[in-house]
C-alpha cells in the first residue's frame, strides 16, 4: 500500500509593489515600460494582469494586458492614465490591486 499527499493552494498573492514609471510621471507619446514587483507567493507561478485606466478612481478601464512577467510595454496615446497591477496564481487565488499611479502622455 502506499501513501499519497495532497496540497492545495488556497493562498492569494501578496500584493504587487510598483516600481516604474513613478507617480505622476510625464513620459513620451511612445511605447513605455511599466514595472513592478511580485508579492510572496507560498504556492504555483504567478501571471500578473495590468490595467490601465482614464479616472483616478479606476472605474473606466481603457486597457489591459496579462504577463508572466513584471514589466509591460504599452503606447497608450497622449493624455492622462492610472495604472495598477493584479497577481494570480495557477491555483486561481487572486492577490489584492497593487496602488495605483498616475501618469501623463505628452
Amino acid at each position: 500500500f502506499s501513501t499519497r499527499t495532497i496540497t492545495v493552494d488556497t493562498t492569494s498573492p501578496n500584493a504587487v509593489t510598483l516600481i516604474s514609471p513613478s507617480d505622476n510621471a510625464s513620459l513620451p507619446d511612445v511605447f513605455n515600460t511599466y514595472s513592478w514587483n511580485q508579492g510572496t507567493n507560498t504556492g504555483t507561478a504567478l501571471t500578473d494582469d495590468i490595467y490601465f485606466y482614464s479616472d483616478a478612481g479606476a472605474t473606466l478601464q481603457v486597457s489591459t494586458a496579462q504577463t508572466t512577467g513584471t514589466t509591460h510595454q504599452d503606447s497608450l496615446g497622449s493624455g492622462t492614465y492610472y495604472w495598477r497591477v493584479q497577481s494570480t496564481d495557477a491555483a486561481g487565488n487572486i492577490g489584492a490591486m497593487s496602488s495605483i499611479r498616475k501618469v501623463i502622455i505628452q
